[in-house]
């Protein structure tokens, strides 16, 4: 792709260069400061190699209008990816819309994306069939009939830039979440003073509910007590709430005798735990705290629930598991997204209760 002054990166045009160990290659590009491309120079891809950080970041500043007036795109060519490593591009970033060597550059196209519908049972566009929650490529996007683009059209554009609304806001900082919502509804005629007094009830109402999950968390830790009852912190990501997601798992607890309660109960009651990770999220330190605070307290077992063995997830258990087990406690853990059978969890889950009062009759 070549870089022009007024239509920003265009087609690609031949040229050969040797030796190229990058995904994303400019021919001129500033190593000390961030510059845009010169009238005509080469941007190379290649579709074998990653794309690093560095070069994913030069991409996307291309393509933003803050860096790059002339861009169609408004926020650039960030992938998803979180890694530090951008996908391959391959046909994310160049097409041949005609399979005659009529090659475009695709990345800072401003068509919207359509994906087919969940009702919409099996659609075709160009003779390729496209099932629901399938994205349409860009090939087929390009080149379907005036009357399927009408109507993808149609309910694409429902959502635009003035009726879907979507700022960064970080809730643990009121003065700069105050500053983001003012920016981002002051064309709707809402004041600053408005919006700070509907964050403070706002934040009022949080702290309420915070507490009533503590006193909740105090009264079933009470009657697990005085019942004689384990109870369990079944700890979890916030979406593990979804009865879809947990399979019920906090009821088959219950059923074995079980009290149930949530990390976000007890965390406060636990100690700041050193750990051998950097701790920068908040979800991990309330749990690391619920973890320490189970392992100091005989009638309190944690069960955690993981949806991924890699990634964040492949931090928490280790860290979790050593807190438990240095203090002489279990720990369990149960990867629901291989559930299959309850039946198997329900062993599980036996079996720890088997080996808790084991350990219990040891102790005494």
């Amino acid at each position: 792709a070549a870089f022009n002054a007024e239509h920003g990166l265009t087609d690609q045009h031949a040229v050969t260069v040797n030796d190229l160990k990058r995904g994303f290659y400019r021919e001129n590009a500033n190593i000390y400061s961030w510059n845009l491309p010169y009238e005509g120079e080469t941007m190379v891809f290649n579709n074998r190699i990653p794309m690093s950080w560095d070069e994913l970041e030069d991409l996307a500043r291309i393509n933003t209008k803050t860096y790059n007036g002339t861009s169609a795109t408004t926020y650039g060519h960030y992938q998803w990816w979180w890694f530090n490593y951008g996908f391959s591009v391959g046909g994310d970033c160049i097409e041949d819309i005609t399979g005659d060597g009529d090659w475009v550059f695709t990345v800072a196209d401003d068509l919207a994306n359509f994906i087919v519908a969940d009702d919409a049972g099996t659609v075709t566009v160009n003779g390729k069939p496209y099932e629901p929650r399938e994205t349409i490529e860009y090939i087929d996007r390009v080149n379907f009939t005036d009357t399927l683009r009408a109507d993808l059209l149609a309910n694409g554009s429902r959502l635009n830039d003035d009726n879907f609304i979507m700022p960064y806001i970080d809730i643990n900082a009121a003065p700069s979440t105050v500053e983001k919502l003012y920016h981002t509804f002051r064309k709707y005629g809402i004041k600053k003073g408005d919006i700070k007094r509907a964050l403070k009830e706002g934040f009022a109402r949080l702290d309420a509910y915070h507490r009533d999950v503590a006193a909740k968390g105090d009264y079933i830790l009470k009657r697990a007590e005085e019942l004689g009852k384990q109870a369990i912190v079944l700890a979890g990501r916030p979406y593990h709430i979804d009865p879809e997601i947990n399979h019920g798992i906090n009821k088959l607890l219950t059923s074995l005798g079980m009290a149930v309660l949530s990390e976000d109960a007890v965390y406060a009651k636990g100690n700041l735990v050193k750990v051998n990770v950097l701790n920068q999220w908040t979800y991990h330190a309330r749990l690391y705290r619920a973890a320490d605070f189970c392992a100091h307290n005989d009638n309190v077992n944690l069960v955690q629930l993981v949806s991924f063995g890699c990634g964040l997830d492949a931090i928490t258990t280790d860290e979790v598991r050593a807190i438990l087990e240095k203090n002489g406690k279990l720990y369990t853990q149960i990867k629901i997204d291989e559930i299959n059978n309850l039946g198997v969890v329900k062993i599980r889950l036996r079996s720890m209760l088997a080996a808790i009062e084991e350990a219990g009759r040891k102790k005494a």
